[in-house]
């Protein structure tokens, strides 16, 4: 939140219109965000050397593999991929056409001034999205010396962003003519429709609501079982596994005392 901020006073210094409520909004949420920082213990970052490589291949695997869908039947991440390509190719060659006139001579005026720059528009949006997403990726997997999975999410978000404001953008563009122009007017007019259909199709396709208790064990199952340690007081306590199951197997220590109840519980 808080890199959104200059973002915010970017608006206000070409005076864009709705500048006032961007720049309020960008600001309460940075503000809450750097308060939830300063409060919120930090846990000591880890001690796993910084390897480019493998970076690298980690940025392969969890970004531009498993993407923001994960694991789909339909190569759905990739067809993301393929639609930014798609995007940037697109508003390349409109931006190369807008200077040329019908009869493929050049001209500053053949195609409407905005084309150019739409089209410019949507590959610096593109490429400064997707830009952002790596570099933040490289930075906190550099910063933490540790790498989680879930420090992909951001740049798979961005990839998705990159789509939709790449293909909104290109979508401004209106090429006049015929054969290979109207092709390129088709491709403006159809690039959001289908970025939007493929991240309904795609989003409603992966979306589960699932808690990480849902696999764990049941507690009052557990605990019966594991008070029968503390029979004749062979055990001054008990050990209780509890959700999520992972590979630090959580579980709470119970004392004899309060499992021999005068109650029996």
């Amino acid at each position: 939140a808080p890199i959104l901020v200059p973002l915010g006073l970017v608006g206000l210094l070409l005076r864009r219109p709705g500048w006032r409520p961007v720049l309020a909004i960008v600001c309460v949420t940075a503000a809450a965000q750097i308060a939830v920082i300063l409060i919120t213990p930090r846990v000591p970052p880890g001690s796993e050397p910084f390897n480019p490589g493998l970076v690298l291949s980690q940025f392969l695997r969890d970004v531009l593999g498993f993407g923001a869908f994960g694991h789909t039947r339909l190569p759905l991440n990739r067809l993301i991929q393929i639609g930014i390509v798609a995007v940037v190719a697109v508003a390349a060659v409109l931006a190369i056409d807008a200077r040329r006139a019908p009869d493929g001579t050049p001209s500053a005026d053949h195609t409407p001034p905005d084309a150019r720059a739409a089209a410019l528009r949507s590959m610096v949006v593109v490429v400064a999205l997707i830009g952002t997403g790596i570099v933040l990726f490289v930075a906190i997997v550099f910063l933490q010396h540790k790498y989680n999975a879930r420090y992909g999410y951001i740049p798979s978000a961005l990839l998705c962003v990159a789509l939709v404001f790449g293909s909104a953008l290109v979508g401004r563009a209106n090429p006049v003519g015929g054969g290979a122009r109207r092709f390129l007017g088709w491709a403006t007019r159809l690039a959001l429709p289908a970025a939007v259909v493929l991240l309904t199709f795609g989003f409603a396709r992966t979306f589960r609501l699932e808690t990480k208790a849902s696999g764990g064990p049941d507690y009052a199952d557990a605990f019966r079982d594991a008070a029968t340690a503390c029979d004749g007081q062979a055990s001054r306590s008990i050990l209780v596994p509890i959700s999520p199951i992972s590979r630090t197997n959580w579980a709470v220590e119970i004392p004899c005392s309060r499992v021999a109840a005068p109650t029996g519980r």
